[in-house]
């Protein structure tokens, strides 16, 4: 639509997919074609992860409030993080171990052990995929995985990706093992399918995928 001087369709993204929830769009080649969702929350909205740096998205996030925070799930997924930080003087988080892929980051997450950001915001590190892996849990429904977790749709059911496991394996168990301790309702990953499921059938999914490993 852009050669011939058509009219460009409707703007599609932000896609909203949940309640103040929504699909960036715009993958990023950089970040492996992940995707990255914007969050409005009343602490201030969120971009976990990031999507290229488009101006269409510019405005869509100012006439949405702007972006107080990102969260980086990990070293992979940073993109255009930064520009998004330098326009809306967001703060960024990253885990310690991936921060070498956002020198920028403002505030940084240390160990294993679950951090709350926000009385509604909690970043939980899942080291496996990365040694620096973190998924965000909000209002204790929607988590964030980035690369650590995903739904496979043809078979229904949670999975991870062993053969893009660039740290640990075995960590990677361990940490979705505790992460089941968690209950969340929208697993919304960076690659594969999201999936909305009944927070108990969640947990008992993601024991379930546990065991597989």
């Amino acid at each position: 639509g852009t050669e011939d001087h058509r009219p460009h369709p409707p703007a599609m993204f932000p896609q909203q997919i949940a309640p103040h929830v929504y699909r960036c769009g715009y993958n990023a080649h950089v970040s492996f074609g992940a995707h990255a969702y914007f969050v409005q929350a009343e602490g201030g909205n969120l971009l976990i992860d990031s999507p290229r740096y488009v101006i269409k998205l510019q405005q869509a996030f100012e006439q949405m409030g702007g972006i107080a925070d990102i969260l980086l799930t990990h070293q992979d997924d940073v993109a255009a993080a930064d520009r998004y930080a330098r326009q809306f003087g967001a703060r960024v988080r990253i885990h310690e171990h991936d921060r070498s892929a956002a020198p920028y980051a403002t505030d940084v997450l240390t160990g294993t052990a679950p951090v709350r950001i926000r009385d509604d915001l909690l970043a939980i590190p899942v080291p496996g995929h990365t040694r620096g892996s973190v998924v965000y849990l909000w209002r204790g429904t929607y988590l964030f995985t980035g690369d650590s977790l995903s739904w496979n749709r043809k078979r229904e059911q949670l999975c991870a990706f062993r053969d893009v496991c660039w740290y640990s394996w075995d960590e990677l168990k361990l940490s979705l093992g505790r992460l089941a301790e968690h209950r969340f309702e929208w697993l919304l990953p960076g690659h594969g399918h999201s999936v909305q499921l009944d927070a108990v059938k969640m947990q008992a999914e993601l024991r379930a995928l546990v065991q597989r490993m």
